[in-house]
């Protein structure tokens, strides 16, 4: 008959506990580097504020939304407000494929604008085709020279294409902007610093 001694489990479970505490901690670190080294573009013009999350009644509303917009691409093909909502509605729930395929027919309507090529530059990124994003936000500052678009680029040029003094050149032009919103001013600062100091 053998005997069991009460500690031997807990002593087990203590350690599978401070195991998994740890790894929560690791991995909470690592999670806070990645976000310090690798900071978002900006997804925000003026008027419209997107998030990437949606509750199940957004998605609703959402779905009603898109359908309607559907019903008037029908009636009128060419009518890039109603394309740029679909795209802006595709992007906050997260299919880029869909919002990219919707700004790029924005663009065949009209390449002039400003908020299609915005848009497509960010969809771009998101879908780790960065390079051609790059090439999106620079054609948008052509058409509307503004501090999230430069602020945009000097993020994508410094941290994922690897070309620091392009980016700190659009930083930089950036903080001359007129009408700069104080918060974004300061986080341009702090980056301009950051990686002046890298």
């Amino acid at each position: 008959m053998h005997e069991h001694t009460i500690s031997s489990p807990t002593q087990r479970e203590r350690c599978l506990v401070l195991f998994l505490a740890f790894a929560l901690c690791v991995m909470l670190m690592a999670l806070l580097k990645e976000r310090f080294l690798h900071p978002s573009l900006i997804v925000h013009l003026p008027g419209n504020s997107m998030q990437f999350t949606a509750s199940k009644e957004t998605v609703t509303q959402d779905m009603d939304e898109v359908a309607a917009l559907m019903q008037s691409l029908r009636l009128h093909p060419n009518d890039t407000q109603v394309l740029l909502r679909l795209v802006q509605i595709f992007m906050e729930r997260g299919e880029w494929e869909t919002a990219e395929t919707f700004a790029r027919r924005t663009l065949q309507e009209t390449p002039g604008s400003f908020q299609g090529n915005f848009l497509l530059g960010i969809i771009l990124h998101q879908e780790k085709k960065d390079v051609e994003a790059a090439a999106s936000l620079e054609h948008a500052i052509l058409l509307k020279d503004d501090g999230p678009t430069r602020y945009s680029l000097g993020v994508l040029y410094c941290y994922y294409l690897n070309q620091k003094e392009k980016g700190l050149a659009h930083l930089n032009a950036a903080l001359n902007i007129p009408d700069l919103a104080d918060d974004l001013k300061k986080t341009i600062t702090e980056e301009i610093a950051k990686q002046t100091t890298r």
